[in-house]
């Protein structure tokens, strides 16, 4: 079963744009394809979105493959951009791979684009994962600094909790002697006035 693969071409080309196609589905691949051919088509179809990968002339009328892969960077589109061009430099393909791009073909050599796709797609895929994992990772630190920050102020607010327990039950120790003081007074002074009442009563009898 064929594998789609959503394609933005920039060929302006229609016959070589055809040929590049055919490839695609000799490799495995049902491309979805948009084919533009001018900076302002680029921008207007990444914006539109999403693609699997960018394949790019090197010259065009009025526009190249520098420029297209510069646009598809500053868009922030996450898709491998790999050349495919009749004539190109080995200086100026260098330039390109320093630049961003992931691969450049000759177009005599199409035979190189089904393996360079696999490639590309599965390191695309494995970046998308390690920034999941990466993403996964934060939030477990943020999650757990949240928790260490939250068991810091439990274990702050128990030590004052603690003293006003400790204030509390100094305050009980200290009234107690007070209030046994206070009853042994008061029982003094009731046996000192019984024991005046008794003088007086013995001392008023003829």
């Amino acid at each position: 079963m064929a594998t789609l693969l959503r394609l933005l071409l920039v060929e302006d080309s229609a016959d070589d744009a055809e040929l590049l196609l055919r490839e695609l589905r000799r490799a495995g691949y049902e491309p979805a394809a948009e084919r533009v051919q001018t900076a302002a088509e680029l921008q207007a179809a990444l914006a539109r979105g999403p693609w699997d990968l960018v394949i790019s002339d090197h010259n065009l009328p009025g526009f190249s493959a520098p420029e297209a892969l510069a646009l598809l960077q500053a868009s922030g589109v996450d898709a491998p951009f790999i050349i495919v061009s009749g004539a190109i430099g080995e200086e100026t393909a260098v330039q390109a791979m320093r630049a961003g791009a992931r691969d450049y073909i000759m177009k005599d050599n199409l035979a190189r684009l089904g393996p360079a796709i696999v490639r590309e797609l599965r390191e695309v895929e494995a970046r998308r994962a390690r920034k999941r994992t990466e993403e996964r990772y934060r939030q477990a630190q943020r999650m757990e600094a949240i928790g260490r920050l939250a068991g810091g102020a439990s274990r702050g607010s128990a030590p004052r909790s603690c003293a006003s327990c400790a204030r509390s039950r100094r305050g009980e120790r200290a009234s107690a002697p007070r209030s046994g003081i206070a009853r042994r007074s008061a029982w003094r002074r009731s046996g000192a006035s019984r024991g005046a009442s008794r003088t007086t009563s013995t001392t008023s009898s003829p």
